[in-house]
């Protein structure tokens, strides 16, 4: 077969996938009823969290005590493999609670954030039991993390039965937990635990908790758990689709050429250097060197931040010297799932081993202009310090387009606070 016959067969094997009643049923799907798809929300890591910690908290005005606790210990131990991770939650499940204190971005000694802990208390009000989440929607773990917050709830709470539970969507296993750390050990579930708890409390006759959280749940489960009705009904029909040869490989090539903000961001980095050499207004800025990272690093996750680290300093990069400080200009992606349509906000960010660099960030904040307070939300994960935020760009096409669109951004960014932060750290 001719270079021109495979092309035209491809085409023809994509047209006649379009012409199947496969791909009809595909586009009369609806999606169910939500409030958050009303309300155009994508809920973040922090956001999902604080909706937890108010569902989970006993005290608070749904009226649902601790049941809904309850149901998802017991479902986590009914799916879960807690044997092999040294935890039997069936013994915190006979503990004698009366009721349970939920809140989020519990923070350590090092200021890092475990995003949910529960405290488990008796009827003389006495903790019995804590139980730390750690709430990982597509995000990689950080250096550490989960082996941190095992020996951090250790320190925190000793001598009480204690587990600390990975919570992501598909139950992966935490690549950053101390395995035989028996005063905590950790517990890998998935959100699907967690919607099978919410369905199993649903009060019918409470239609506003009802309704709220029927709408949690289909969003947890289109966004998070991939369990949804419509995405149960499509993965169905693109499974038999996917049986026939011909549309087989017609899938194959959509997948293999589906553009993605990851795809784009080599061509958005080298857009940006060819902007910094070119930009004859601001020469400190046109001889400006930069590293970049992209975050998360793995190929085929999705992808969250491009950053890029000044080199304002020979040898000791985008810190001042001695410092525990790092500077970035950042594209951040305001969903989990950036596409067409989907945010991209501009930021400049400072990591900060130690509340004293956190204090410096502080007073940066005032040589380059305070970020807005919509845009402090970003700050919340990890150590970073937002000290600026710029403005907002819409994905349009996931080519050429949001390739400049992008690289404008950080041009802005690097015109408006390059200059006055280098010579802030140079004065450092």
């Amino acid at each position: 077969m001719t270079k021109n016959s495979e092309e035209i067969k491809r085409i023809e094997n994509i047209e006649n996938l379009i012409a199947s009643d496969g791909w009809r049923q595909l586009l009369s799907l609806k999606p169910s009823f939500d409030i958050f798809s009303i309300l155009g929300q994508t809920l973040n890591e922090n956001q999902t969290s604080r909706i937890l910690a108010y569902l989970f908290d006993s005290h608070e005005s749904h009226g649902m005590g601790t049941s809904l606790f309850d149901a998802w210990m017991y479902e986590v131990w009914r799916h879960g493999r807690g044997k092999e991770h040294g935890i039997d939650l069936s013994k915190l499940l006979t503990l004698r609670h009366s009721e349970v204190q939920a809140s989020a971005e519990w923070a350590t000694r090092e200021n890092r954030r475990l995003d949910l802990l529960f405290r488990l208390r008796d009827d003389n009000r006495r903790t019995v039991a804590v139980i730390g989440v750690e709430n990982k929607h597509w995000a990689e773990e950080q250096d550490n993390q989960i082996e941190h917050y095992q020996k951090e709830l250790e320190a925190a709470f000793p001598g009480i039965p204690k587990a600390l539970l990975f919570l992501s969507p598909d139950g992966r296993l935490s690549e950053t937990a101390a395995l035989d750390f028996s005063e905590c050990p950790w517990h890998p579930c998935s959100y699907e635990t967690l919607c099978l708890a919410l369905r199993s409390i649903a009060d019918p006759e409470d239609w506003e908790l009802n309704l709220f959280l029927k709408s949690f749940i289909n969003y947890l489960e289109g966004e998070l758990a991939g369990g949804s009705q419509m995405v149960l009904e499509s993965r169905k029909i693109v499974q038999s689709l996917y049986q026939d040869p011909t549309h087989r490989k017609a899938i194959q090539l959509i997948i293999e050429n589906c553009p993605t903000w990851r795809s784009l961001s080599g061509r958005i980095v080298n857009r940006v250097e060819e902007m910094v050499k070119n930009c004859d207004s601001d020469e400190e800025l046109k001889h400006a060197k930069f590293d970049v990272s992209l975050y998360p690093k793995r190929e085929g996750v999705r992808l969250s931040e491009i950053k890029f680290y000044p080199k304002y300093l020979d040898g000791d990069g985008s810190r001042p010297r001695g410092r525990g400080l790092w500077i970035s200009f950042m594209l951040r992606a305001t969903s989990d799932k950036p596409d067409i349509e989907e945010d991209i906000k501009v930021l400049v960010a400072a990591w900060c081993e130690s509340e004293a660099e956190t204090e410096i960030a502080e007073n940066l904040k005032s040589e380059v202009g305070l970020p807005s307070r919509d845009d402090e939300k970003y700050a919340a994960w990890s150590k970073w310090n937002i000290i600026w935020s710029g403005k907002t760009y819409e994905l349009d096409d996931l080519d050429e387009k949001d390739v400049g669109g992008c690289a404008e951004l950080i041009l802005d960014a690097l015109k408006k606070t390059y200059t006055p932060i280098k010579r802030w750290i140079m004065e450092e």
